[in-house]
């Protein structure tokens, strides 16, 4: 196994006090190779080998957006704050 993406191309959100798993993003079609979460702690963004970048919402586990386009595999990314 990579141990520098999730090879099952998925995202999982583990509960740090009782380390189960409470929520798992399904969507991507490569495995997932980053993450970022949003600074108000509702979303998060997945980016991965198939070049995609999904937008989850963290209390539904819905993908609420979807960019394609990038010619690889999507290393890192991070939020960008509304200041300017």
């Amino acid at each position: 196994p990579d141990p520098k993406r999730s090879t099952d191309r998925t995202v999982r959100l583990w509960d740090v006090q009782t380390g189960e798993c409470v929520r798992i993003f399904t969507g991507h079609r490569g495995g997932v190779r980053s993450l970022a979460m949003s600074p108000d702690g509702q979303s998060m963004a997945s980016g991965s080998d198939d070049g995609g970048v999904l937008v989850w919402d963290l209390g539904t586990a819905k993908c609420s957006h979807a960019f394609t386009g990038h010619r690889g595999a999507v290393y890192s990314m991070d939020y960008s704050g509304g200041d300017g």
